[in-house]
């Protein structure tokens, strides 16, 4: 996810930088129509990326604490079950 955001980022900075590079205060043209609709594609994107990462994460955390009721519970249950037999 770290990589995803980065690259999007990176992409950013260089169609930012390529297209300071062009600024000139002439009409605004096909291309530069072109450009911003690919900066909101980009953006979007980028936006949708953060939440799925949000989301995952979420998960992430939810599913380890389910797993850690799991487990504490299996360990009781191993240890009832030891007791019994070790009687």
């Amino acid at each position: 996810m770290v990589m995803q955001r980065s690259l999007v980022s990176a992409f950013l900075l260089s169609f930012i930088l390529g297209l300071g590079a062009c600024s000139k205060e002439e009409p605004e043209g096909t291309a530069e129509k072109m450009g911003k609709k690919v900066d909101e594609a980009v953006e979007s994107a980028e936006e949708q990326v953060s939440e799925v990462a949000e989301a995952a994460q979420k998960q992430a955390a939810e599913t380890k604490a389910a797993l850690g009721t799991a487990m504490e519970e299996k360990g009781k249950e191993m240890k009832e079950e030891a007791g019994k037999s070790s009687q």
